[in-house]
């Protein structure tokens, strides 16, 4: 029987990788995994043939400051 699987992470390419990996192995026993995490990873994970969700915050994957906008 297949499942539907969610697979939320956040962080740097080094959190979300393994996730990509286990996310194909699941695919290959025919279940429907899902990444969700930060946009900046749509790209990485399209292109390994899995389904993305957004989740926020998105991650600033070169560690800069980013500027807040006032209230």
């Amino acid at each position: 029987m297949s499942r539907r699987i969610v697979i939320t992470c956040l962080g740097s390419y080094g959190d979300v990788f393994p996730y990509i990996g286990l996310a194909r192995a699941l695919q290959a026993r025919g279940h429907h995994p899902l990444i969700a995490t930060s946009a900046s990873y749509r790209v990485a994970v399209g292109e390994e043939g899995l389904a993305f969700a957004p989740l926020g915050p998105d991650v600033n994957l070169h560690d800069q400051k980013i500027p807040m906008k006032p209230p």
